[in-house]
């Protein structure tokens, strides 16, 4: 489950996000399960970040930075229709 003040700092300005990561270098931000749909995540700062099963569709990812961040597959199987 993600950290809710996580995901309240990653949704507020991008600016602050990116200025908190680089004053807490070992935190690692949880933002597992997290509904991050359509969202501005332009140059955000997210390596080394838990984003397991985190909902990014649609978001808006360029720029941003995601080195050894981890997103585990879910284990959920893809729909397939019936043959």
């Amino acid at each position: 489950m993600a950290n809710i003040e996580h995901v309240a700092r990653l949704r507020g300005s991008l600016t602050e996000w990116n200025e908190w990561r680089r004053q807490h270098p070992g935190t690692v931000p949880d933002l597992s399960d997290a509904d991050l749909r359509e969202a501005q995540l332009a140059e955000a700062y997210l390596s080394r970040a838990n984003l397991a099963r985190t909902d990014l569709s649609r978001a808006i990812l360029s720029g941003a930075t995601a080195t050894a961040a981890c997103a585990r597959p879910t284990g959920r199987r893809a729909l397939r229709s019936p043959s």
